[in-house]
């Protein structure tokens, strides 16, 4: 299993729990950051936090400190005793200790479900839908890591539709952890799409099967006639879950997979905006018709500002 938790302790991105810069930072997350000036050990592949400077609490989601400690800053490890390897952690602090969500746009983790919706926590809900009988309770299953609760369940025909455009005015990151599950013959599966062919705009992600599966970001750059700019690279096909984000810093578009860049294409900046409604799992109300999805999507955002991508 190849872990690259994006899972961030920052004034930005997940201070929805606690305002991080309104208290000096906690000895627990600083032993964390910098543990070689905190005496922090592993043993059998777990990460041990010193908690009084004798004692070791340790990095289990069955401990209660260490529940606790995730549940106020965030984050999340993977130990390597359970199969981790390329575990990366990264962490973020802002300069101005803006308050979340004032730079979030989209939040859907798929935690639960309320009828017919699931939650976003920087904005309208999202309502799943069928593409022949409309609105419909979602289903839901395992995500990428037991800790962090469930998942999008996606087959052919399913598919989830935002309340709010994405403004996309500047920089910007989209990130979302992928498993694809089976690709419908003769069909494009779209992970995330707002995509606008009528003037142009808008972000979609993309597989296909083009000498082995492929993962491609693109974008409408001209409704008439109708052109894109886009780049494909190779998507592991092991049915795992993988993490993706895409990423507009200045007139450039980056795809990284699990950390790692893979793909990039020129985009002038504030050529991504859209006036359509983001989908999970169809692209936005395009031909050919349908949703071609198959497989789970879990814990989707928008952030503004451009997050490294690896």
């Amino acid at each position: 299993m190849r872990a690259c938790l994006a899972s961030f302790v920052s004034l930005v991105l997940f201070a929805w729990t606690r305002p991080l810069w309104a208290a000096p930072m906690d000895p627990a997350i600083e032993r964390l950051i910098d543990p070689s000036t905190a005496g922090c050990r592993t043993d059998s592949g777990a990460i041990a936090l010193p908690s009084d400077g004798s004692d070791y609490i340790p990095c289990k989601p069955d401990h209660a400190a260490f529940r606790r400690l995730v549940a106020q800053y965030a984050f999340a490890l993977a130990p390597t005793a359970m199969g981790a390897q390329d575990v990366a952690v990264q962490l973020f602090v802002s300069d101005t200790g803006a308050v979340f969500p004032q730079n979030c746009q989209l939040a859907v983790s798929f935690s639960g479900a309320i009828g017919n919706d699931v939650d976003n926590l920087c904005g309208g809900d999202y309502t799943h839908e069928d593409y022949n009988a409309g609105p419909m309770p979602p289903t839901l299953g395992a995500g990428p890591f037991a800790e962090q609760g469930q998942a999008a369940d996606i087959v052919p025909d399913k598919y989830y539709v935002g309340t709010n455009l994405v403004v996309r005015t500047g920089d910007t990151t989209l990130q979302m952890w992928m498993r694809h599950d089976a690709l419908v013959p003769l069909y494009e599966a779209w992970a995330f799409s707002d995509l606008d062919l009528d003037v142009g705009g808008g972000l979609g992600i993309v597989m296909y099967d083009s000498g082995g599966l492929k993962l491609e970001v693109n974008t409408c750059t001209s409704g008439n006639p109708i052109t894109f700019a886009s780049e494909r690279a190779a998507y592991p096909d092991d049915h795992a879950w993988h993490f993706v984000r895409v990423v507009q810093k200045g007139d450039t578009v980056t795809g990284c997979i699990d950390g790692k860049k893979q793909l990039t294409f020129p985009a002038a900046a504030g050529t991504l905006a859209s006036m359509y409604r983001p989908r999970f799992g169809r692209n936005v109300i395009w031909t050919p018709s349908g949703a071609f999805w198959d497989g789970g999507l879990d814990d989707i955002r928008v952030y503004n500002g451009a997050l490294p991508c690896e």
